[in-house]
C-alpha cells in the first residue's frame, strides 16, 4: 500500500506522472512552488495550482508518516526487544529508530526544497515563447527499446498501439 502513494517516488508517483504526462513531476512541482517561496502569489496556471496541491499533500503525508513512526515504533520496539533489557534502554532504542525513520522521510523533501530554491525551472526561448526543457528520464519504453536493440526484436510502434499485443 505504501508504494501506491503518489506523494513519494514509488510506483504510485510514476503512475501519476504518466497520467499527467509530466516528466520529473516531483522536481517540477517543487521548483514551481519553492521558486516563488517568500513571494506569495496565486497560481498562474493549472500546472502551478496542481503543483501547489501536490507539494502541500506531500508535506502533510510526510509529516503524518513521521508522527505515525514516532508514536508507533516505541511501543512496537518495547514489545520486540528482549525484556531482560531495562525499560528505559528499550524506550531510548525505540525512539532512536523512530527518529531515524522520520529523518529518512523528511530529508529527501528538505533536499528537494533546497534544490528547487537554488535551481530555477529550465526553459528555452523560442519565437513563440518559452518552452520548458525536458529533464532526462528513463522510461519503461526506453528500456524496452534498449533491450530490443540488444536482442534484435525492435518494436517501433507507439506505446498506444503496443498495449495488449504480445
Amino acid at each position: 500500500m505504501f508504494n501506491l502513494s503518489p506523494l513519494l517516488e514509488f510506483d504510485g508517483y510514476y503512475v501519476l506522472a504518466d497520467l499527467t504526462g509530466t516528466n520529473a513531476l516531483r522536481r517540477k512541482a517543487m521548483r514551481s512552488v519553492f521558486s516563488a517561496f517568500g513571494r506569495p502569489r496565486l497560481p498562474r496556471s493549472r500546472f502551478e495550482a496542481g503543483a501547489l496541491a501536490y507539494v502541500l499533500a506531500a508535506v502533510v503525508y510526510v509529516l503524518a508518516m513521521c508522527a505515525i513512526a514516532i508514536a508507533g515504533l516505541p511501543p512496537l520496539a518495547r514489545a520486540v526487544l528482549p525484556t531482560t533489557m531495562d525499560v528505559d534502554a528499550r524506550t531510548n532504542i525505540a525512539l532512536a529508530v523512530a527518529l531515524a525513520v522520520a529523518a529518512s522521510l523528511i530529508l529527501p523533501l528538505v533536499i528537494d526544497a533546497i534544490d528547487a530554491r537554488r535551481r530555477p525551472i529550465p526553459t528555452t526561448a523560442t519565437t513563440s515563447g518559452t518552452v520548458e526543457v525536458l529533464e532526462p528520464r528513463v522510461s519503461r519504453s526506453d528500456l524496452s527499446a534498449a533491450i530490443g536493440v540488444k536482442t534484435g526484436t525492435i518494436d517501433i510502434r507507439p506505446p498506444s498501439q503496443t498495449i495488449g499485443s504480445g
